[in-house]
């Protein structure tokens, strides 16, 4: 009897079904972990060592667990152990979405408010922080989408220029067009998890809620 327990619990615990729902209930503990360390931690470096270390103690969990498992019946401490992971997550990436980001002072200034541009011109401005990225983006006022433009060059002094598009060779000719640009310098899952991750030529219907905004600058391009 004894025999054909073990050799019950051993069939559970080899089955390939319920250790992949251990190793997915691991990740998704070793994202939420990571999550409410980036809510915390600043910079990247550190974020990586942490989640490094993260992996390796859920790792070392999951295999010290294994002969408890075994022994106490699998299923429904998995089950458990799965949704718990799963609403785990849920909250660190809540804490993460709605995390402060870093502040940064981001400007243009050229053009001016209400001048004129051509279809192709290079704007300029400053961010107080030289390591940040700098978003440029455009948004025709005729229709409700904006368009992320060519990722600024950023200069030691915290000067940048970006080569910005305003319409093309034969569509808005006459038309007024509104540019801001967005400055981040939080670690890659903020940025993330706040809708900052942003890429050139996206087309974009909102602005991220929380972003360090510049002035908004309204143009004409003429012809």
């Amino acid at each position: 009897m004894a025999q054909s327990t073990m050799t019950a619990d051993r069939g559970q615990t080899e089955n390939p079904i319920l250790w992949i729902l251990v190793f997915a209930s691991a990740i998704a503990d070793w994202i939420a972990i990571t999550a409410f360390l980036a809510s915390i931690v600043k910079q990247d470096p550190i974020l990586i060592f942490s989640m490094i270390i993260a992996a390796i103690a859920i790792v070392g969990i999951v295999y010290k667990v294994r002969p408890l498992l075994s022994r106490a019946g699998i299923v429904p401490i998995l089950t458990a152990f799965f949704i718990g992971s799963l609403v785990l997550v849920v909250i660190a990436w809540s804490l993460l979405a709605s995390s402060a980001v870093t502040p940064i002072k981001v400007n243009i200034t050229d053009p001016q408010d209400g001048a004129s541009v051509t279809m192709q011109y290079l704007v300029k401005g400053t961010v107080s922080d030289p390591d940040a990225k700098v978003y440029v983006i455009v948004h025709p006022l005729r229709v409700s989408e904006m368009w992320v433009q060519q990722l600024p060059i950023v200069g030691g002094e915290g000067n940048w220029q970006a080569s910005v598009y305003f319409g093309t060779e034969t569509l808005g000719i006459g038309e007024r067009y509104e540019l801001i640009a967005l400055a981040t310098n939080d670690n890659f899952l903020i940025t993330w998890a706040t809708g900052n991750a942003l890429g050139e030529g996206q087309k974009l219907t909102s602005l991220p809620r929380k972003s360090n905004r510049s002035n908004l600058i309204t143009v004409t391009r003429p012809k």
